[in-house]
């Protein structure tokens, strides 16, 4: 190793079966605050609970379908969507909100170590602390659950790509 940089996780004692094991271990410490709360403290989420709620029960609560109506189409903004009414097929909607926060951070903290190793070729151990801080951003507090997950999606699956080409992913609200 260079005097200087950083350990990686290939060059830890246990070799590489920390590569999984620490990174797991620090995403859990770092969900322990929304997996003891209650009710998560996010301004828009449960609107977007609501919304899956509906989409839900739309065939088999007459109120809703007098109300509403789906129009299902490929837009970016209906990810989660798809996978909260299928999700609560199985999972009760009381403990909805927790697991697709869960999955939510989940794949925005590979997406931040992908796009880490496809910048500096390692995860390297301040990238898996400094993720932390950056699950919690204020995208995520306002609930904005369906742009979070797309960019974090978008972030894990092509970092390679834009970082070869010379040009990270353009992140911005526009």
């Amino acid at each position: 190793m260079i005097a200087g940089t950083a350990p990686t996780l290939a060059a830890t004692p246990a070799g590489w079966g920390n590569a999984v094991r620490w990174p797991a271990a620090i995403l859990a410490l770092g969900l322990l605050p929304l997996i003891v709360t209650p009710v998560l403290p996010l301004i828009d989420f449960y609107n977007h609970v609501a919304r899956f709620q509906v989409l839900a029960t739309l065939a088999n609560n007459p109120l809703f379908a007098a109300n509403y109506a789906a129009a299902w189409a490929i837009l970016p903004n209906v990810g989660l969507d798809v996978i909260a009414v299928a999700a609560l097929q199985i999972v009760p909607l009381a403990l909805l909100p927790h697991r697709l926060t869960v999955l939510i951070l989940a794949v925005l903290f590979a997406g931040i170590l992908a796009l880490n190793r496809a910048i500096t070729g390692h995860v390297r151990w301040p990238a898996l602390l400094l993720a932390l801080p950056l699950l919690y951003s204020w995208i995520f507090n306002w609930g904005f659950a369906n742009f979070l997950l797309g960019r974090a999606w978008r972030c894990s699956r092509q970092p390679g790509g834009a970082v070869r080409a010379g040009r990270l992913p353009h992140y911005s609200m526009g």
